[in-house]
């Protein structure tokens, strides 16, 4: 036997025990951020409440404007009768509520501040935290959105053509749509490695997000030319096609293609994250936090 077959044998032994490992503390990690992402979530359940109740004046003026343009035409834009108008903006306020979280700003200030440097200590890359903590902030805000999305539903009477199929579809929708915010705002605040204010271009992205994301009209009410550009752009993926999905009525066909298109942007902002990450702590250190 060759005198290093010994040590190559042992490398390649303990390297799947080093990759198993690493795996168990990512998962530990996650549930002890998890953990206490839905405590401190319950510990501010009022105040989350009363934000949220607030934040639902938005989806209703929306909603009672296209109920009016809907009856005044004859009952129905397009396809979308009041009853469907009703069904997409009640979806949206779950939607928004439990799928998007934040904007670039709040890793703009931890670059600024230099707070970044305690992350920087950490095991683990500090997207991981928002990774883990907002699933779990999501469970709460659930249980919160029923008092309010329960009397929508009972005054406007949503009109929804939904399968079994599109409800077990649904979670994945919501859960893929969050990991994707998560990954683009953290690519959106990561400019701050760079830029002393980013507020310009979180700006942008987010009127880009009320114009594309199906927020303001839905996706299927839009000129041919901006539905190409939404269907391109991550903005639907987390917002109309989350909607759509649970209200129908839509194909098993077309549920995949979202979930391809959901499971691409992941892939694409896991690549913009680690690319942008890799640079930008490079300028961060060589500049002194």
């Amino acid at each position: 036997m060759h005198p290093r077959a010994g040590p190559v044998t042992t490398t390649s032994a303990t390297a799947p025990a080093t990759t198993e490992r690493r795996w168990r503390s990512l998962v530990t990690i996650y549930r002890a951020t998890g953990r206490t992402a839905v405590l401190q979530a319950i510990q501010y359940r009022v105040p989350l409440f009363l934000m949220m109740a607030a934040l639902l004046t938005e989806p209703v003026v929306y909603l009672v404007v296209w109920r009016s343009v809907a009856r005044e035409s004859g009952g129905s834009v397009d396809g979308f009768t009041e009853g469907r108008f009703a069904a997409y903006y009640i979806v949206w306020t779950f939607v928004r509520q439990t799928s998007q979280f934040g904007t670039g700003m709040g890793w703009e200030q931890l670059i600024r501040s230099g707070d970044l440097n305690k992350w920087l200590l950490r095991p683990m890359h500090p997207i991981h935290d928002q990774l883990a903590g907002s699933p779990a902030f999501s469970l709460v805000q659930i249980f919160l959105w029923v008092p309010i999305g329960v009397p929508l539903v009972l005054f406007f009477r949503p009109d929804m053509h939904t399968t079994p199929l599109q409800m077990v579809a649904f979670p994945l929708t919501i859960l893929m749509a969050l990991v994707i915010g998560v990954l683009t705002n953290a690519i959106i605040g990561f400019t701050a490695f760079w830029l002393t204010r980013i507020r310009a271009i979180v700006n942008v992205v987010w009127t880009m997000s009320l114009l594309l994301s199906g927020r303001l009209v839905p996706v299927e009410l839009l000129p041919s030319w901006a539905r190409a550009i939404s269907s391109v752009l991550w903005f639907r993926w987390i917002m109309d096609f989350p909607i759509t999905t649970l209200i129908g009525p839509t194909s098993g066909r077309d549920i995949l293609i979202g979930l391809g298109m959901q499971a691409l942007w992941i892939g694409l902002a896991t690549l913009g994250v680690r690319t942008i990450w890799r640079r930008g702590v490079r300028r961060f250190g060589a500049v002194g936090g």
